[in-house]
This record gives structure tokens, C-alpha cells and sequence, in this order.
């Protein structure tokens, strides 16, 4: 009896681990799917904020150009513990029009004057989406 037994409960155990290793090997592949979904959703999103970080994002899939724009107001405004930036404004000329955008200025970009230079990247098709990226100075 304990022979039998013995057999039987060998080939329930090996019937138990061949089907144990079908599944085992369908779950990883599953998992390794699960993982690189979740790495891949995690680049895109990181990619994204990034962009929208630094101001990049309004550029995706547009041609742009650099040009450089004259600063023509600097308001200095109170943003709390007695620390001030600024809002700056400056235009730039694209085919005879003139087009305005506006950053505000804080302690890394330093103090801005008024007829000052700044270098801005523009959209070719809706030169009104600007962004700033050199800030020349202006002493």
C-alpha cells in the first residue's frame, strides 16, 4: 500500500510540476510584458513634464526660429518674505509685424532693463507662442 501510494503520489507530483511550469513561464512572460509597459508609460510621462518644464512642450511638431527681441517693460511685483521678481515683456519683428511675449524674471536669471536683449525661440506658423532661452547682459 505504501508503494502504491508512493507512485501515485509521485505522478500527482510530477503532473502538479509540469503544469506548474507551463504556468511559471506564461506568468513571466507576462510580467516581463506588465515591466517594460510600465518603463515605457514611465519614459513617455517623464518625457512629457519635461518638456512642459521648461516650456518646450508648446514646440512639439513645429518648425521654429531663433531672433532676437528688445526688452520694453520690466515690472518689479512682490511674490512674498520680501522677495521680488520681475514681468518682463519684450517683442520681437517677423515680416514687418511685431509680436510681444512676456517671462517672469526671478534671483537665476537676474534683473532685466528695459531696451535690453533677449533671445527667443518662436514658432514659425504663430510667432505669438515665444519662449525665451538666452538671456544677454545687459549692463
Amino acid at each position: 500500500m505504501n508503494i502504491r501510494s508512493s507512485k501515485i503520489n509521485s505522478e500527482k507530483y510530477l503532473n502538479w510540476k509540469k503544469k506548474y511550469e507551463i504556468q511559471r513561464k506564461t506568468e513571466m512572460k507576462s510580467n516581463v510584458r506588465r515591466i517594460i509597459f510600465r518603463l515605457f508609460l514611465l519614459f513617455t510621462i517623464s518625457t512629457l513634464s519635461y518638456y512642459w518644464y521648461i516650456g518646450e512642450l508648446q514646440f512639439i511638431g513645429q518648425e521654429t526660429a531663433f531672433v532676437n527681441a528688445k526688452i520694453v517693460d520690466a515690472k518689479m511685483y512682490h511674490i512674498g518674505n520680501g522677495k521680488f521678481k520681475q514681468l518682463v515683456t519684450y517683442t520681437f519683428e517677423i515680416n514687418n509685424t511685431i509680436h510681444k511675449g512676456n517671462f517672469k524674471a526671478g534671483s537665476i536669471i537676474g534683473k532685466q532693463q528695459i531696451g535690453g536683449m533677449v533671445k527667443v525661440k518662436y514658432s514659425v506658423n504663430n510667432p505669438d507662442r515665444s519662449l525665451p532661452v538666452r538671456f544677454y547682459n545687459n549692463r
